[in-house]
């Protein structure tokens, strides 16, 4: 049963007064022809009865507040589907963290030391020569692309990926047969340094 008609109170407009109507739990609304009004009555005389008084900007608030929460309920299909796609997430993220730990198993132990995990790849960090060559020879990636360390440019980095799993050396210590150069490379108009790797042939890696 509607108590009022919510475009008249929502501008403050009086209309007749209504008769109190049961909602439950012993509670009790009416109209004033202004406000609605809220009021406890159990039926017994010696119960004490409370009057709320719900004035219009109050009434706009509370409907407001009755909208918010509706846009936030999810439909039950929504909410599975969600949870569907976490599990789903969940599952390629053990996957994939799976799979690092089965090219983790191929480098030695202290190496493995100097390795996290960053941006889904496996990151080896400030590795000497030696290390360098150890997991190089222990995991075959086809092809190590090497660039210059923009951090620190006496050192350079290795990018590979070995079974699926993307895998970086970064400033690693280069061969000996390497070394950094400083060249000039002229762009219309402009001319800018780049650095470079130089290898001989003799030490491939």
């Amino acid at each position: 049963m509607r108590l009022l008609e919510n475009d008249r109170i929502m501008n403050g407009q009086e209309t007749p007064a209504l008769q109190p109507v049961y909602l439950g739990d012993s509670v009790y609304a009416s109209f004033n022809g202004y406000a609605i009004v809220l009021t406890t009555n159990n039926g017994h005389d010696d119960d004490p009865r409370n009057h709320i008084v719900i004035e219009p900007e109050v009434w706009r608030d509370l409907l407001s507040f009755v909208e918010a929460r509706r846009r936030k309920v999810q439909p039950v299909g929504a909410g599975a589907r969600k949870i569907e796609e976490v599990k789903a997430r969940h599952a390629r993220e053990l996957a994939k963290l799976g799979e690092m730990i089965c090219v983790l198993n191929r480098v030695p132990e202290e190496i493995v030391r100097k390795c996290e995990v960053y941006n889904e790849q496996l990151d080896f960090n400030n590795l000497t020569r030696e290390e360098t060559v150890a997991i190089l020879s222990a995991l075959p990636a086809g092809t190590w692309t090497k660039s210059v360390n923009a951090s620190l440019p006496y050192l350079i980095d290795y990018e590979g990926v070995v079974d699926g799993v993307k895998v970086r050396l970064w400033g690693a210590a280069p061969p000996e047969s390497c070394r950094v150069i400083e060249v000039e490379e002229v762009v219309p108009a402009t001319t800018i340094k780049r650095r470079k790797i130089i290898c001989s042939d003799k030490e491939p890696l």
